[in-house]
């Protein structure tokens, strides 16, 4: 069993996280089609594609604290989004560094101020609040010395026709770096945050003929990591490309619209390309943005952070054509069921039953019982639905919680502001009898 399930194990994951990528720049209309090389790999069955719904506040701190931790974030981390300061959450950051994997980071550098130390020191960091430097020369910022130092463009062969928005330069100059045939060996784990399209979202709207280059470079660099992956490494490796909020037509983003809180998620399992066959339809499924932390605890084999209240997908990703192909998403499933059972106050029954079933099914495995692919199945659908309705649970009780946490917080500062103006009040006050006191002293003793 331990067996089947290491071969199902990614030895080498990127993570290309695009800033401000909502949902309908990818899965719009075929007329606004700007990521050509994307969509065309959608149509083959090593490729999912799901539009992940998100939490607001649809700020970027608090979204890599989701997507890192499967926590739902606060909008007092909109006000810390400012300051970021190291993540004190179990996260999957940590228990990938933990557990041996080489960590490489290009791109916003919120990520180097909440993972101290985590990641390998030639990693580089972007500064993100320069909203005008889409097409202007970004601050690059080195780990762990964080120097800052100016950069043009260096590109040569293919990469040259992504060269032109500067801010995205800096990642991309770094990540050709770790692509080549000395360096891709060093690490496990290679993360990028782009921070372009966002900037013009701010700079310029979300409605802005710029945004279409933008993507079309986004899509031009994701077909070199593809190339240079399938080239290198064959088919023993992962790629998640997302975004971590959207952006409304004005190009803002921090609210709850429809346009900020739904962003693609797209999986490419390497392991599956030599045997990849196109289809017809890509289908696009409906998850939260939260699942991808126990859904990457299982593709890397490492236990789910304690507090996240996402539910995998792994189910999604691997086809089930044989009974064997079954293991992975049953083990997948159970771990979640008994990580999402430790946080409820009372047992829910249909997770206890859920818990039962998959082992009384893993059991079957490891004793070669012949089980039915229909009870099987039936078993994975039956979890889902039970973790689900839980999750739903969890996230609901979890909003109402920091909801009236902000009341709370609200009515704390409001008493703190109306001490301190108080407190100035009676300070110029006392300030201006004692001003006038001291003049009239002279003119009384006369």
């Amino acid at each position: 069993l331990e067996n089947a399930i290491r071969n199902r194990t990614s030895n080498k994951l990127v993570l290309m996280l695009i800033d401000a990528w909502r949902s309908e720049f990818l899965f719009g209309s075929h007329e606004n089609n700007h990521m050509p090389f994307l969509n065309r790999l959608r149509l083959f069955d090593h490729v999912s594609s799901y539009n992940a719904h998100l939490q607001p506040p649809t700020v970027t701190m608090p979204r890599i604290k989701a997507i890192t931790a499967g926590i739902i974030p606060s909008f007092v981390d909109v006000l810390l989004n400012f300051a970021s300061d190291s993540m004190n959450d179990d996260n999957i950051i940590d228990r990938l560094w933990k557990s041996g994997r080489r960590l490489m980071f290009c791109g916003d550098d919120t990520w180097l101020k909440l993972f101290p130390g985590r990641f390998l020191d030639r990693s580089e960091g972007i500064v993100s609040f320069y909203v005008n430097d889409y097409i202007e020369v970004g601050l690059l910022i080195s780990s762990p010395s964080i120097s800052l130092i100016f950069r043009t463009s260096l590109f040569s062969n293919d990469w040259t026709a992504f060269s032109d928005l500067q801010v995205d330069n800096n990642v991309t100059l770094c990540l050709k770096k770790e692509l080549t045939n000395e360096t891709i060996s060093t690490w496990d784990v290679m993360i990028l945050h782009y921070l372009g399209l966002d900037h013009i979202g701010h700079s310029l709207g979300g409605e802005s003929n710029i945004l279409h280059k933008k993507l079309k470079e986004m899509d031009g660099i994701i077909e070199n990591i593809y190339d240079t992956l399938v080239r290198v490494h064959n088919s023993n490796f992962s790629m998640l490309i997302f975004g971590d909020h959207g952006m409304t037509e004005a190009g803002n983003h921090g609210g709850s619209s429809e346009k900020e809180v739904n962003v693609p998620l797209i999986y490419i399992d390497g392991q599956r390309i030599q045997g990849a066959r196109s289809i017809l339809f890509s289908a696009i499924y409906s998850i939260e943005q939260i699942d991808i932390v126990p859904t990457l605890a299982s593709i890397f084999n490492f236990e789910i952070p304690v507090k996240s209240l996402g539910i995998t997908f792994v189910d999604q990703l691997v086809p089930r054509k044989r009974k064997k192909d079954y293991l992975m998403p049953l083990v997948s499933l159970l771990k979640n069921s008994y990580q999402i059972t430790g946080l409820l106050d009372v047992a829910n029954a249909h997770l206890n039953n859920c818990i039962e079933d998959c082992i009384k099914n893993l059991e079957g495995f490891c004793h070669k019982r012949n089980l039915s692919q229909i009870s099987l199945a039936s078993n994975i659908a039956s979890c889902k639905k039970s973790l689900h309705s839980v999750q739903e649970k969890l996230m609901t009780k979890e909003a109402a919680f920091k909801s009236f946490s902000y009341i709370f917080l609200g009515i704390c500062i409001s008493i703190m502001v109306s001490c301190i103006s108080i407190w100035l009040l009676f300070s110029t006050v006392a300030i201006a009898q004692t001003v006038a006191k001291t003049h009239n002293e002279p003119f009384m003793n006369g």
